[in-house]
């Protein structure tokens, strides 16, 4: 059973790895897209890394917060947090009209 639930835990692992990965590399491809330029006025390069860092922070910052509930609340409370605060956060980006609310 060891075994099996190693290699399990080490492909979960793995996974979300790759997706973590697909997602950084998406969000350069969506920056370069015209329609995402005209709609949300990112011809500056500056709002452009803007964008990306705020990204890459908001990921650090929820990876560091998560793990420090996950000691308080335990681990379904604190997965199940984050779960709920992905889910808002997306669809907030996905709602966005502006920079603004897209960061």
């Amino acid at each position: 059973m060891g075994g099996n639930y190693n290699l399990l835990i080490s492909l979960t692992a793995g996974m979300g790895g790759l997706l973590f990965g697909y997602e950084i590399g998406v969000i350069g491809q969506v920056l370069a897209i015209d329609q995402f330029k005209k709609l949300f006025g990112t011809d500056d390069p500056n709002t452009n890394a803007w964008v990306a860092s705020m990204f890459q922070f908001g990921c650090v910052f929820g990876a560091a917060v998560f793990s420090v509930l996950a000691d308080t609340l335990g681990r379904k409370r604190s997965i199940l947090a984050s779960g709920v605060t992905f889910a808002i956060g997306g669809a907030l980006q996905a709602a966005s009209s502006s920079v603004a609310l897209l960061l």
